[in-house]
């Protein structure tokens, strides 16, 4: 069970540190002139301390 609930629980772990999810997009220019954006979800940023964490969980541990 713990395979399936713990994604869930630590995001509801964050939430109660007022710390939230963030929709992100990162252009990077290249040296050639060309831009890649990097689009992605932190998994907690704290807009006080401008902190960002992002939480992986494995089961292979």
């Amino acid at each position: 069970m713990w395979d399936t609930v713990r994604g869930d629980l630590l995001h509801k772990i964050t939430y109660a540190y007022k710390w939230r999810e963030m929709d992100t997009e990162y252009p990077i220019l290249f040296k050639d002139g060309r831009t890649a954006v990097v689009i992605g979800r932190l998994d907690m940023y704290d807009w006080r301390s401008k902190t960002i964490i992002d939480l992986k969980t494995t089961k292979f541990i």
